[in-house]
């Protein structure tokens, strides 16, 4: 079989091209290629960079008008009669005066809670009443009747 070379008919005036130089034609095409679809490439990462830029300014105005904002709020309540007005509206909370509500609590669930609240390494336990002390005395005679151990003997 005969090559290319070999079919072209020698007195034709057509020149053929070396290989290497044809290959050094299409390494700088497939060069330039490269650097084209770079640029395309970083062109389009930094239209994103600058949406993204827009996008964090916008969101660092609002930030920064709603932190102005409440720092307004907050001189505004420093002012006593603007506290005065939040307690009021905002926390449902009545001003100190006249309607002053006094809780009584019965003697006998204040002595109980006393009484625990010693136990459990509390405030000392102010002296006991009567009544408190007629109570337990009541509920150890109790215990003895059911058979339940003293304190005394149940730490034992």
């Amino acid at each position: 079989m005969a090559g290319y070379a070999q079919r072209l008919d020698p007195g034709d005036n057509v020149r053929l091209v070396p290989f290497s130089a044809l290959m050094r034609v299409l390494f700088a095409l497939g060069l330039l290629l490269l650097f084209a679809l770079g640029h395309l490439h970083l062109r389009f990462m930094l239209d994103g960079v600058r949406r993204d830029a827009i996008r964090l300014q916008t969101t660092h105005d609002q930030l920064t008008s709603e932190n102005n904002a409440l720092r307004g709020e907050l001189e505004a309540l420093k002012q006593p009669e603007r506290l005065f007005e939040f307690a009021r509206a905002e926390l449902g909370m009545m001003p100190y005066g006249e309607e002053r509500v006094e809780i009584r609590m019965p003697e006998e669930i204040y002595t109980r809670y006393a009484m625990a609240r010693t136990k459990a390494g509390g405030p000392a336990q102010p002296p006991l009443s009567p009544t408190a002390i007629q109570a337990a005395l009541w509920l150890e005679r109790l215990g003895e009747r059911v058979g339940w151990a003293p304190a005394a003997q149940a730490g034992e």
